[in-house]
């Protein structure tokens, strides 16, 4: 099972998401063996969740992030329970804009998974390095810091899925290499067996950072890889389902 997974982020209105989630739904039916997520900002839930209702059972509904709190007096927080209860089956948390923009640290990112997965959403936890630390060649060491710090607290790696996304390819139209994806990659896998063991191998992989058709079945041919986090394409369903197209190989 490949699968691609769509963060629209701050984007569109009423219209436009229902218009595009349905137009997505669509044409992602003809990958009837590859699962789509879309994770559209917290008030389009309920129109893409409409929009989804219909859909084949390939299509699933995710937020762009969740509180560590289960509920109280947090002003602006979405807990697990609410996300649930709006049809959200996964979660993405540690996004690198969460991360830099909101200043979310490992420490909390931690809490955010334990929280999310105690209530059965499905976590796709974002890890990646800036350009300093890619050009200062501790691209690995950060990497695995992040995914050991964020993991600390988390027992359940049947709801868990990785994404790494370079912090310098994200929506710069840069894309990492093979040869620089490869290793980061063999070492995420490390990581999550050292830690859950033979269980750990089931967790899936995602890259993401200017995903596109054209780079698509480059991508995919990293063996640890098997999905993609799309950005920026994914805000128009053609674009983004041309992806599946091109990594049907």
């Amino acid at each position: 099972m490949k699968y691609f997974m769509a963060n629209w982020k701050m984007n569109g209105d009423r219209s436009f998401w229902y218009n595009l989630a349905e137009q997505t739904a669509e044409q992602a039916k003809k990958f009837k063996a590859d699962r789509f997520v879309i994770f559209p900002p917290f008030v389009a839930l309920a129109d893409v969740e409409n929009a989804l209702f219909e859909a084949d059972k390939n299509m699933f509904l995710g937020a762009q992030d969740v509180s560590d709190e289960e509920s109280g007096a947090f002003t602006s927080q979405v807990s697990a329970d609410m996300l649930k209860g709006m049809g959200c089956s996964y979660v993405l948390v540690g996004h690198s804009e969460c991360r830099e923009y909101l200043g979310q640290p490992d420490e909390l990112l931690a809490l955010k998974v334990k929280a999310a997965q105690e209530k059965g959403l499905k976590v796709v936890l974002c890890i990646g390095e800036t350009l300093d630390e890619y050009e200062n060649k501790e691209s690995i060491q950060v990497v695995v810091s992040q995914l050991e710090k964020c993991l600390e607290v988390s027992k359940s790696p049947e709801l868990l899925a990785v994404a790494y996304e370079p912090v310098w390819a994200i929506g710069t139209g840069k894309v990492a290499t093979v040869e620089d994806i490869k290793p980061i990659f063999e070492s995420i896998k490390k990581t999550l067996l050292d830690k859950f063991g033979a269980k750990g191998d089931n967790v899936a992989l995602l890259y993401g950072g200017s995903v596109k058709a054209d780079n698509a079945t480059e991508i995919f041919s990293v063996d640890e890889i098997n999905g993609v986090l799309v950005g920026g394409a994914s805000l128009d369903a053609t674009s983004f389902v041309d992806i599946a197209r091109s990594a049907q190989f």
